[in-house]
């Protein structure tokens, strides 16, 4: 994981600072952007999807200790097939 972040981190130009449960596995990539220039918000919120994704591809969760908010929502079909988004739903 951490090898793919630090891939995603050097082809996005954004550095990333990685703080985690080393006993178990619950990471919080902190991806560092500068709010003022444009698309820079939009580009650290493409890579913590891509981050997410690699959780999901090592066999981990994009849920975490704190659930699935906003900036979560959109990989929620990297992990969960339609019929159970739809339960979570209810």
């Amino acid at each position: 994981m951490l090898k793919g972040i630090a891939a995603l981190s050097a082809e996005s130009g954004l550095a990333v600072a990685n703080v985690f449960h080393a006993g178990d596995g619950n990471m919080h990539p902190l991806i560092l952007f500068d709010a003022n220039k444009e698309g820079q918000l939009a580009l650290a919120e493409e890579v913590g999807g891509k981050i997410l994704e690699l959780c999901v591809a090592a066999g981990g969760s994009i849920t975490g200790e704190h659930g699935v908010g906003r900036e979560k929502i959109n990989q929620m079909c990297s992990q969960f097939q339609a019929d159970e988004i739809s339960v979570f739903m209810l």
